[in-house]
């Protein structure tokens, strides 16, 4: 059998986003190829500040990708496997080309030097990506508008994954220069951005990422109280945030060196944490 797009897709998410790839494996064929095309637009979007010198040509490459979106429901795909399987599941759907241009546009503050001033600026941006990709995606699946029970167990869940996912990457972000902890939160501990760039992890650091581990687990506390109004056909969207208790624990204990030991759940737990959640049906 031949490989489809879909296939191609999926296989790149292993690399790109290994947590997805595996909450994908544990889901029926219809949600899950729905969430690779999703998830492979996020992170073909998510890698172009990797990819680019400067902002100008990130701003190139997210063009390219709205202008992208817009053609889908003309079957226009540029030759690209991700824009191949939106192509397929877009029409006949609710979902329109904005709720794409949307994901896109919030990705536009990666290329942006400044650093995030305080939980509001943060949770702004986090809406715009973590939030909105989840939005899209309950969309998709549930085939009707986001009722308000629903949007607040998103918004929760948005800001539960996207925290732990900056506590996660803060030592490959300072040693990129830039960082996605709130400038408010190093303040409060007395933490200096030059320590951190230069790798440097002196004990208010270590207070930062607990506060942080620790608002994490109050969001996703917060979204499960909210579950019982996310209809079934949605948990694969908020399949990926059953892994965070055992990010969230390791961070609030921590006493490692975060430059120099990289905090890791091996594949297996991480998988029996989403088989045992689809199995489940909750968080």
């Amino acid at each position: 059998m031949s490989e489809t797009p879909f296939d191609r897709v999926l296989e790149e998410l292993r690399s790109l986003d290994f947590e997805r790839y595996l909450s994908l494996l544990v889901i029926a064929e219809e949600p899950r190829r729905a969430l690779t095309a999703l998830y492979g637009l996020n992170a073909e979007i998510a890698k172009v500040r990797e990819l680019v010198s400067e902002p100008m040509l990130g701003e190139i490459r997210l063009q390219w990708w709205r202008e992208t979106a817009e053609h889908l429901f003309e079957g226009e795909t540029r030759g690209h496997d991700v824009a191949a399987c939106l192509a397929e599941l877009l029409p006949g759907s609710l979902l329109g080309a904005g709720d794409l241009i949307d994901l896109i546009d919030g990705r536009s503050r990666d290329l942006e030097a400044g650093l995030f001033q305080d939980f509001g600026d943060l949770d702004a941006y986090v809406e715009a990506t973590q939030g909105q990709l989840m939005r899209v995606g309950a969309k998709l699946l549930a085939g009707k508008e986001i009722e308000p029970g629903l949007d607040a167990a998103i918004t929760a869940g948005a800001r539960a994954y996207a925290y732990m996912g900056f506590l996660r990457a803060l030592p490959y972000h300072a040693s990129q220069g830039y960082m996605m902890l709130p400038q408010s939160l190093l303040a409060k501990h007395e933490v200096e951005l030059e320590d951190l760039f230069n790798g440097v992890a002196r004990p208010g650091l270590y207070e930062a990422m607990r506060e942080m581990a620790e608002l994490s687990q109050e969001a996703l506390n917060e979204m499960r109280r909210h579950m019982g109004d996310v209809p079934k056909s949605c948990l694969p969207v908020f399949l990926p945030l059953a892994v965070l208790p055992l990010y969230q624990k390791r961070y609030l204990a921590r006493k490692d060196h975060p430059f120099r030991e990289r905090v890791e759940v091996p594949a297996f737990r991480l998988q029996w944490r989403f088989l045992t959640a689809q199995w489940r049906g909750r968080i």
